[in-house]
């Protein structure tokens, strides 16, 4: 498995002699031909990625659009460099650092590059802030490197979370990353969700509401749970915080195909018969929804129920 840490400084970051690149670390990440290592990312990398202070996340490529476009390059006056970086109160509005120059406007040119973007949305589990930049810069092949794409050794970015609070939960983390179809009792297989766009800021406004607490099993790692649509987002493309919970992966998994769910007048969680065998399960059926009722997610667990009633019947 190969695995990558991927610097996604945003607006903190040195201007670097280019107009900068459209990253939304939960969803995808762009470079382009001028990035040394820039063709060895491949579809089914595990991407980690970081702001040059802390850990923000992790998750696998799906895909990578290829595309060649004309980029514009920005130099200093004074000395040709691309180190600089704009000040947000002074005036000139740029300093070079190589040769502290001070200008209004930096010199241009042009080039033609081939560009990159990973999407990784669909896998994207949030860790900001359990690793902070030096435990990351240590799990590096080479930790002195300093290049956006630099060569990850996943076992010793695994023993350092491991020593976080994620804890023995960078066990489902793995398994989360993995390119691999669902398994289920009882014959049943599906294969790995689409990616959502805004999943990442959903799954936040629930952490707010709920904290980290998984809705049928209680408290879990953060990067352990996952935000539920009890509503299709492929139906109607919206996240609506009023209708979701925030369930450990596998009670996620198991939801979304009507191998669980909540009867809507007990309130309490029941499992499908062809996983009353596993004796985790066995242990959370009959339980209580541990969440205020609301009548919005009433109505809808209802019909989710009726679903599930009709699919073990």
């Amino acid at each position: 498995m190969n695995a990558w840490l991927i610097l996604a400084a945003g607006d903190q970051r040195v201007h670097g002699g280019n107009g900068g690149y459209d990253d939304l670390p939960a969803q995808h990440y762009s470079w382009d031909s001028t990035v040394p290592r820039h063709a060895l990312p491949k579809v089914g990398d595990i991407v980690v990625l970081w702001n040059k202070f802390v850990l923000l996340g992790a998750s696998r490529i799906d895909s990578i659009d290829i595309e060649q476009r004309t980029n514009v390059y920005f130099h200093c006056p004074g000395c040709a460099g691309q180190t600089f970086k704009a000040r947000s109160t002074k005036s000139p509005r740029w300093r070079c650092h190589t040769c502290f120059h001070e200008f209004d406007k930096p010199d241009e040119t042009y080039k033609e590059v081939t560009a990159y973007r990973s999407n990784h949305a669909a896998a994207w589990i949030d860790l900001q802030g359990l690793l902070p930049g030096g435990a990351l810069r240590a799990a590096c092949v080479n930790p002195k490197e300093q290049l956006s794409l630099r060569y990850l050794d996943w076992e010793l970015f695994v023993d350092a979370l491991d020593q976080t609070s994620l804890g023995t939960g960078i066990r489902q983390l793995e398994r989360g990353l993995a390119p691999t179809e669902l398994e289920l009792p009882g014959g049943f297989s599906e294969a790995i969700v689409r990616a959502r766009v805004g999943q990442a800021g959903f799954r936040a406004k629930l952490m707010a509401m709920y904290g980290e607490n998984c809705a049928i099993s209680g408290p879990n790692a953060h990067a352990g749970l996952e935000a539920a649509h009890l509503v299709s987002y492929s139906k109607h493309g919206l996240h609506d915080f009023n209708a979701g919970l925030l369930l450990r992966r596998d009670l996620h998994s198991l939801f979304d195909r009507k191998l669980l769910s909540v009867n809507p007048k007990s309130w309490r969680v029941e499992f499908s018969i062809h996983l009353m065998h596993v004796p985790g399960y066995v242990a959370l059926h009959g339980t209580e929804l541990l969440v205020p009722r609301k009548a919005k997610i009433t109505g809808i667990l209802a019909l989710h129920y009726d679903e599930f009633r009709r699919s073990v019947e």
